[in-house]
């Protein structure tokens, strides 16, 4: 905590220390007039010479007091600054490191999709879209959401067609494996196609 309450004090400090060296240097002009006898201060008082000797040490230590006080104040306040902001940074950094390490375990949920959640990918990639909508009670919305690949920007929506969107991060993924993913959606289509038609002939 800073000895200086606030900005008026460091103002009204700055004043008065300005004063006081406006009397060192008033009493320093005017022994140095003396001592080139260009006034003789004994002839005016008989304790002028002593009493401006005392009134420049004083006030000289004084200034080199105020003069201290200040580039200290000055240093601990940068340094303060600087250590905040060091903090803040490192903050961030470990803020940035977390959310990392989040996507990264996200987007290795996109190797172990049910072929109902690939449908959903293949159709937005279809249609170019990074959103869609679906029913809030789908069971492949709910595992999406949880696996942190969807969210929805909320609002009020019939519940049959609620607006979802893929993360940035997750739709920039999907775009670079498109062909991929595409391309198990047509077998798993395939595979209903075939199991149907085997069914059928079953009959």
């Amino acid at each position: 905590m800073s000895i200086f309450p606030d900005s008026g004090w460091l103002r009204a400090l700055k004043l008065l220390s300005q004063v006081v060296f406006g009397l060192f240097l008033a009493s320093a002009t005017l022994l140095t007039i003396d001592y080139y006898e260009i006034i003789q201060l004994d002839q005016i008082h008989a304790f002028a010479t002593t009493i401006l000797i005392q009134i420049l040490v004083i006030f000289g230590s004084i200034y080199i007091a105020f003069a201290a006080s200040f580039f200290t104040q000055g240093h601990l306040r940068r340094k303060k600054h600087s250590t905040l902001e060091q903090r803040r940074e490192n903050c961030d950094d470990e803020v940035k490191k977390h959310q990392r390490a989040r996507e990264e375990v996200a987007l290795r949920r996109l190797d172990y999709l049910s072929k109902e959640e690939i449908h959903y990918i293949s159709d937005c990639l279809r249609k170019n879209s990074q959103s869609f909508q679906a029913s809030t009670h789908s069971s492949f919305i709910s595992n999406m959401t949880a696996k942190r690949l969807i969210f929805t920007p909320g609002g009020t929506h019939h519940r049959n067609h609620y607006p979802y969107s893929f993360f940035d991060f997750v739709w920039e993924e999907i775009l670079r494996r498109k062909d991929e993913f595409i391309e198990k959606d047509d077998a798993h289509k395939e595979a209903d196609r075939q199991a149907k038609l085997k069914q059928a002939l079953n009959r």
